[in-house]
Order: C-alpha cells, then sequence, then structure tokens
C-alpha cells in the first residue's frame, strides 16, 4: 500500500495537535490531514475559506446581544434583591470586572461584590496571628446561599476555603428565557485600599474615546482564550493584563492620551450613574470602519513578541540603605500605563527562580494608593516564551491574510474562523461539564448542605487521566498559590 502522505502544515495560528482538523490548511505531499485525495481536501478548504467573516464583521459580532444584555441587567437586578433580603436595606451589590469595562462577551460572568452592614468594606482581614482571616467573608457568603430558596439562583460552587484571600460562591440565575448567567459573589468593596472596580472603571473610560481600541480588545482576549493563554493560575498572563497591554501599545502609537483615565464616563457606576443598574454598551452602533485591521493586530502581536527590544535589559541600581528603612521602592522596571512608559518599580519581595521579569502596573491601584501593583505576578518565564511563540504565530497568520487581501476590504479571514471555532469549543465545554447547563443540576434555590460544600480538587489532583487542557505546566503548582478567582490576585475574579 502507499504510505500515509505527511501532514499538512497548519495554519501559523493554530495549534500542531488541532491541526489535523482544519480544513482550509495548506495540502503537502500530495494528500491532506486526513489522508484524502489533495483536490478534495484543497476544495474544502477553500470553500469554507469563502464562507468565513471578515475580520471587521467578525469583531462587530463579538459584541453581546441585547438579549444577553437584558440577562445580566435581570440577574444584578435579582442578586440585589438577594443581598437586600439578606442584609436589610443596606444589602448591595457592587459589579465588577469586563461588564464595567464593556468588552464583555455574550455568556460572560457577572463579578459581584457585596458589604456586610456594620462591618469593614475591606476584603482583606488579618488575623491575630498576622494571617489573612476569612471567618467573616465565609459566614456571609453562607447566609447569602441560605437566602437563595424561592429564587431563581442556585449554587453551582462554593470556594470557602481557610487558605482563600477573598472566598466566594458561584451562583447560576436562570432567567425565564431559559438561559443561565453565572453569578460570582465575594465580600468586601475594597481590597488593599482600592475599590473592586476602579481599574475597570479607568479601562472603560479609555475604551469609550476608542471605539478600535474596543473591538481590540475584545479580539485579542478571545485569542488568547482560544490559546488558553490567559488564565493566572497556570502561569499565564490574566485578562485584565492583555487589555492593558492593548491599551498601551494604542497609546504608544498615538491613538488617543492616557490622560483620558482620569476624566469619569458618564455611565460607569451605572446607567446615568445609577448604581442599581449595569453600565449601558460601550459604542453599541458601530460600523466596520470602527474595527481594527490585521495589520493593527499584526503590529500588536509583533511588538508583543518583541517585547525585549524595547525592555531595558539593565536593572536600575537598588539603594539598599534606604529600603532598610522605606522598605522595596525599586530595583524592577515595569509598563505603566499611568505615566504612558516604562518605569522604575518596585522589585518583588519574593519571587520564584521561574518568575517572568515582565510587569503590568495596575492603574487603579497606583491612582488609588500610589503604589505599583503588577497585573502580570502569576506569570512565568516558561509561559511567557510559549505566548511569545503563539504571538509570533498570530503575526504572521495576519500579516498573511492582509498582504492576501491586497487592501480589499471585507476579504474573509481564516484566523476568525479559528477564534469562532474556539469560542464555540469553550461554550460546548462549559454546556457539558458536571454542573453545566444540560447536566443534572441541584434544585434552584436549594440550601447547601451544613458546612458548605466539600471541598472540590483542582484537575491536575483529580483520580484519572488528566484531560487535555487542564493540567498546568510543570512546575507552577505550588502550595498556597492559590488565593481566589484565578489566583493572580485578591480581588476573587473579575479579571475579564
Amino acid at each position: 500500500p502507499c504510505p500515509r502522505p505527511p501532514l499538512a502544515a497548519p495554519h501559523p495560528c493554530v495549534p500542531m495537535a488541532a491541526a489535523a482538523r482544519r480544513p482550509w490548511t495548506a495540502v503537502a505531499g500530495g494528500g491532506g490531514s486526513d489522508g484524502g485525495p489533495a483536490w478534495k481536501r484543497a476544495a474544502i478548504g477553500a470553500a469554507r475559506v469563502e464562507e468565513a467573516p471578515s475580520l471587521a464583521s467578525f469583531a462587530l459580532g463579538l459584541a453581546p446581544s441585547a438579549a444577553s444584555d437584558g440577562a445580566l441587567a435581570e440577574t444584578f437586578a435579582a442578586a440585589g434583591a438577594v443581598l437586600q433580603q439578606v442584609f436589610g436595606t443596606e444589602g448591595a451589590a457592587l459589579p465588577f470586572g469586563s461588564i464595567i469595562q464593556g468588552v464583555h462577551l455574550d455568556g460572560s460572568d457577572l463579578d459581584l461584590a457585596f458589604d456586610v452592614p456594620g462591618s469593614s468594606p475591606d476584603a482583606l482581614e488579618i488575623g491575630p496571628n498576622g494571617k489573612p482571616d476569612n471567618t467573616r467573608q465565609v459566614a456571609a457568603l453562607r447566609r447569602v446561599t441560605s437566602g437563595l430558596r424561592g429564587t431563581r439562583f442556585r449554587v453551582i460552587e462554593s470556594r470557602l476555603y481557610k487558605h482563600m484571600k477573598v472566598p466566594i460562591i458561584i451562583l447560576g440565575y436562570r432567567c425565564p428565557s431559559g438561559s443561565e448567567i453565572e453569578a460570582d459573589f465575594s465580600v468586601g468593596t475594597m481590597f488593599e485600599g482600592t475599590q473592586k472596580g476602579f481599574t475597570d472603571r479607568i479601562v472603560r473610560r479609555l475604551l469609550a474615546h476608542s471605539p478600535l481600541a474596543l473591538h481590540m480588545v475584545r479580539l485579542v482576549k478571545l485569542w488568547a482564550k482560544v490559546e488558553k493563554l490567559n488564565k493566572a493560575y497556570d502561569g499565564y498572563l490574566n485578562s485584565l493584563g492583555w487589555t492593558l497591554l492593548v491599551l498601551y501599545f494604542l497609546v504608544q502609537r498615538g491613538d488617543f492620551s492616557a490622560s483620558l483615565m482620569h476624566e469619569e464616563e458618564a455611565d460607569e457606576m451605572g446607567l446615568g450613574g445609577d448604581p442599581s443598574t449595569l453600565p449601558p454598551p460601550l459604542h453599541a452602533a458601530g460600523t466596520e470602519d470602527d474595527a481594527p485591521s490585521g495589520e493593527d493586530l499584526a503590529d500588536f502581536f509583533e511588538w508583543v513578541a518583541g517585547w525585549e527590544t524595547w525592555w531595558p535589559q539593565e536593572l536600575p541600581a537598588v539603594d539598599e540603605e534606604s529600603e532598610k528603612t522605606n522598605g522595596i521602592t525599586g530595583g524592577a522596571w515595569g509598563i505603566s500605563l499611568v505615566d504612558s512608559m516604562v518605569v522604575e518599580v518596585a522589585r518583588a519581595s519574593k519571587a520564584w527562580p521561574d518568575t517572568s521579569p515582565f510587569f503590568i502596573e495596575d492603574p487603579g491601584v497606583r491612582l488609588a494608593t500610589q503604589r505599583s501593583e503588577n497585573v502580570a505576578r502569576s506569570l512565568k518565564t516558561g509561559t511567557w516564551d510559549a505566548t511569545l511563540v503563539r504571538a509570533t504565530a498570530a503575526a504572521e497568520a495576519l500579516r498573511a491574510e492582509s498582504e492576501a487581501a491586497a487592501g480589499e476590504s471585507g476579504a474573509p479571514s481564516a484566523w476568525c474562523v479559528e477564534l469562532q471555532r474556539g469560542l464555540e469549543a469553550e461554550k460546548a465545554a462549559k454546556v457539558l461539564a458536571p454542573g453545566g447547563q444540560g447536566q443534572p443540576q441541584q434544585p434552584w434555590g436549594q440550601q447547601p448542605p451544613p458546612g458548605g460544600q466539600p471541598r472540590q480538587r483542582p484537575p491536575w489532583q483529580a483520580t484519572g487521566p488528566v484531560p487535555p487542557g487542564h493540567a498546568p505546566p510543570a512546575g507552577l503548582v505550588r502550595p498556597g498559590n492559590f488565593v481566589g478567582g484565578c489566583g493572580g490576585c485578591g480581588f476573587g475574579g473579575g479579571c475579564g
């Protein structure tokens, strides 16, 4: 028999493991990835690319539908009602995360924080032993779960472990339309001197002045999600980090000034400033002229991949005598959106040997406390190197598509087809996951067993084979590095 033909070379932005199911990949050696005739594979690939959306239409299509935003608004109102029922008239939810920024997608989760009347609004409390104590937060969250009976909420998961800085409960809200919105509740609207959602409002202020930036952030975040490069718990850059990178890139390019972050956006605290409502969408009536081009995205990915060419090579000098009295004040470099440049920042007091030197300053923490907090604190050298490889591949793919289109507007984009497939796979995985939509679920509003739900092991600690894509890179799982949410901060999620 004839030998099996070699696999086709994958599209530059496609992981090798998935190359065999890419119908538009180039045919090599006279056959396709499934061993079928070359002419047949080429014909199918051409047909699929012809059906692909243009980059601009795909970008605009990522905006959440009116029905999705309506479901989020309904969930937010219902959450407020539950908090008032449990804590009285002072009970109120503070939203934060990508929904406040304005870059959320259909099916995005709702991140909510609340204060317990008569208690401190700080999410992080220190116990008598000098260590974080979440006893008050856990008790408040259990009161919320006990008040769900008779509502449209159900408990999906309770993360009330003693070692968490910010424990959370994850609830599902069943809308009358049949869709379910996931809502993450945490206690405390302040964290180390910064109000939750302040950074999100700063992001929104900048995006309000640039439709291109809004669509570019959505595309880059979706790319990072599809490529599995957005989980701080696995040692990658989180979604907020990708958002800030895009904004910094556009500021450096001269698209807008970072000083706009000081100008409050009219609806950042809710529609018309009403905190009982969610902020409305940004640039809802956009056109394809508002979307970034393939060249814009390729420029961004190349800029990320070549970060060492513009990052200072020598660390700043350290005044050891001054640090003995004033603490660590320098010794590292970081991207500052506030200053629109790379600035000297305080180096980490504790760092693992594989910690990446890449530093992205949180603009909210900087403006509120004058401290430089690293959004990329969980980034590792190995995962950052892997990210740069994927960024290079994305840049090459986008550059090739732009050159092939030769300036033709509305040209189909195979890169967008990949993103769409990844998005659909993510949704399907969420539906099929234990407890997901379409799976057996506990009744709506059912009270969890006394003491909360039993502790659930991370996927890589469970018995049996590790599901593909769920095991973190070697050396990243260390005792105590999971502090709530993605593990990258103490905000209990909401990184976008």
